[in-house]
């Protein structure tokens, strides 16, 4: 697995591309996928990903330090489901 370092240098060797610059289209990336599924409800990027924000509904849980139960509110969340075709890239 790589780190996020080792990515930019894959890139930067692979792309034809400087270190920095390859270091700004990651970041640039992740902000951008990030912002669009925050302000849009959700990005489906065919062949990679698909992210959405959900409700979620209110729910009885437990503190794991005193053993409580408690109630946890009703929230929204973000989902991130990876495409079949990027999932079956190791096969």
């Amino acid at each position: 697995m790589l780190t996020k370092n080792q990515f930019i240098e894959y890139i930067s060797e692979n792309y034809d591309t400087t270190k920095k610059n390859a270091g700004e289209i990651i970041d640039t990336f992740v902000s951008a996928f990030m912002s669009a599924t925050k302000e849009c409800g959700g990005i489906n990027l065919v062949g990679f990903a698909k992210s959405e924000v959900v409700n979620v509904s209110e729910k009885n849980g437990v503190n794991p330090s005193t053993g409580a139960k408690i109630v946890i509110p009703a929230h929204k969340a973000v989902k991130v489901k990876i495409s079949k075709k990027f999932r079956n890239l190791a096969d």
